[in-house]
C-alpha cells in the first residue's frame, strides 16, 4: 500500500507524465467535440468566428494565379452620372443597383460581344426575375434582351441568378449557353452582426436545384450538394485598396474604356462580373477583413473572393484529418503543460496563475501551427478550440471545489439541526 501511495504522489510531482496526462484529456475532450463538427450551430458560433479573425492576418497578403483573370465591372455613381441614373444628392431615384434598367445590361453584353478575344465566363448580377412592365407584358427591352441572349453564335457563357421563384426569362431563354444559378451567401443573423462568410452551395426553388455561381466559375464538378455543403466552404476575403486588390487577379472597371484598354490576351479564359457598387444597391455585404472592424462590398467583389479562394484551397477548404488533429491537440497540451510546470517549478509565485499561463501558451502553440499548417498545406485548423475546451475544463475544475465545499457545508449543517 506504501509503494502505491508513494507512486501516486511520484506521478503528482513528476512534470513530464503530469503533461502526458494532460495530453491525453486533450485527446479525449477534442473527440467529443469531433462528434458535433458538422453541426450547423457549432460552426456559426465557433468555426465561422475563427475563420474570419485568422482571416484579418491574410488579407493584406497578395495571392496571383495563372487563371483566372477575374475582372468586375462596376456600376458605381461614375457609371450612373454618365447615364443620368442620379439626383441632385447623388442618389438613385429607383433602385438601379439591383434592378437596372434593361438597356443598360443589353448595352453590356453588346460591348462583351465585341471584344477582340472573349471572356471565358460572364455574371450579370442583377434582378433579371420579373419584366420590366408587369408580370403579364414585357417591355421592347425585354423582348431585345431576350432575343441577345438567344443569339447562338456566342460562345462564352452568361450566368443570370435565380434566386426568386419566379423567373420570366428561364422559359423565353432557349440558348444553352445561357445558365441560371444561384448566388445565395451564408451570414449569421442570430449573431446580429449579418456578416458573410460562406457561400451555400446550391438552391432549391421549384423542386429544381440551381448550383450557386461561385461553383460554376470555378468550375467545380457537383454531383452531391448536401456533402459539400457539410465540408468547409468559407471564403477567404482579400482588402481591396482603391482598384487594387490583394488577389492580383482581379481588377476593377467603370468604364467601356477601360475594357477595351486592356491587353485582349488577359480576357482569354478570363470572367468578367457585371454588378452594382454604390450605396443605394440593394446587392451590399458586410465582411470581415479586420480583428475589430467590418466594412461593406458589393455582391460581386464577395463572388470574385470566393472563387478566388476556391482555386486558393484547390476546389475547397478542407479541414485537417481527424487522426493528426487528435496528434496536434495532445502534443498542444503535453507542451503547454510542461513549460507551465517548469515555469511554476522555478518561478513559485506564478502558482497562482498557473491556468492562465497554460491557456495563453496553448493558444499561441496553436495559433503558430494552425497558421503554418494553413499557409503551407491549405488545411483548416481551428485553433481557437483546444483553448476553448480546455477553458471550459479549467473553468469547471475551478467552480467544482466550491460545489463539493457548499455541499458538505449544507450536510453538516442538517446533521447538526438533527
Amino acid at each position: 500500500m506504501f509503494t502505491f501511495f508513494k507512486f501516486i504522489h511520484f506521478l503528482k510531482r513528476n512534470i513530464f507524465i503530469k503533461s502526458i496526462l494532460f495530453g491525453l484529456l486533450g485527446v479525449v475532450t477534442y473527440l467529443l467535440y469531433l462528434s458535433l463538427f458538422n453541426i450547423e450551430y457549432m460552426r456559426e458560433t465557433i468555426e465561422d468566428p475563427a475563420f474570419r479573425y485568422f482571416n484579418a492576418f491574410l488579407s493584406d497578403k497578395t495571392e496571383s494565379f495563372s487563371k483566372p483573370n477575374i475582372f468586375i465591372f462596376e456600376v458605381n455613381n461614375k457609371y450612373l452620372k454618365e447615364r443620368n441614373l442620379l439626383d441632385e444628392d447623388n442618389r438613385t431615384n429607383k433602385n438601379y443597383g439591383y434592378f437596372l434598367p434593361r438597356k443598360y445590361i443589353i448595352e453590356f453584353i453588346q460591348h462583351v460581344d465585341k471584344l477582340t478575344i472573349k471572356p471565358r465566363y460572364v455574371l450579370i448580377d442583377f434582378n433579371l426575375n420579373y419584366p420590366s412592365n408587369s408580370l403579364n407584358q414585357l417591355s421592347v427591352d425585354d423582348n431585345k434582351l431576350i432575343a441577345l441572349l438567344n443569339d447562338k453564335s456566342r460562345k462564352y457563357k452568361i450566368f443570370i441568378p435565380h434566386n426568386r421563384k419566379y423567373n420570366f426569362l428561364e422559359n423565353k431563354v432557349t440558348n444553352k449557353n445561357v445558365i441560371f444559378c444561384s448566388t445565395l451567401l451564408s451570414a449569421n443573423k442570430d449573431e446580429g452582426d449579418e456578416i458573410t462568410k460562406r457561400f451555400e452551395t446550391y438552391e432549391t426553388i421549384n423542386d429544381k436545384n440551381y448550383t450557386n455561381i461561385i461553383l460554376l466559375l470555378s468550375e467545380n464538378n457537383i454531383t452531391n450538394y448536401n456533402q459539400y455543403h457539410v465540408i468547409e466552404n468559407r471564403i477567404l476575403f482579400k482588402n481591396r485598396i482603391n482598384n487594387h486588390n490583394f488577389w492580383n487577379n482581379i481588377h476593377y472597371y467603370s468604364t467601356f474604356n477601360d475594357m477595351y484598354e486592356t491587353s485582349p490576351d488577359r480576357y482569354k479564359e478570363g470572367i468578367i462580373l457585371f454588378g452594382a457598387n454604390y450605396i443605394d444597391s440593394k446587392d451590399i455585404h458586410k465582411v470581415q477583413t479586420s480583428i475589430f472592424d467590418n466594412h461593406d462590398i458589393a455582391g460581386v467583389e464577395v463572388i470574385a473572393n470566393a472563387v478566388m479562394s476556391l482555386y486558393y484551397f484547390d476546389n475547397k477548404l478542407k479541414a485537417i484529418d481527424p487522426n493528426e488533429a487528435l496528434f496536434l491537440i495532445f502534443m498542444y497540451a503535453f507542451i503547454a503543460k510542461l513549460i507551465t510546470l517548469i515555469f511554476i517549478k522555478y518561478i513559485h509565485p506564478l502558482k497562482n496563475y498557473e491556468t492562465s499561463i497554460f491557456i495563453g501558451l496553448f493558444f499561441i502553440i496553436s495559433s503558430v501551427y494552425s497558421y503554418y499548417i494553413f499557409i503551407i498545406y491549405k488545411l483548416w485548423f481551428n485553433y481557437l478550440i483546444p483553448v476553448l475546451i480546455w477553458s471550459i475544463y479549467d473553468g469547471f475544475n475551478s467552480i467544482f471545489p466550491l460545489i463539493l465545499g457548499t455541499m458538505k457545508k449544507s450536510s453538516l449543517l442538517k446533521t447538526e439541526g438533527k
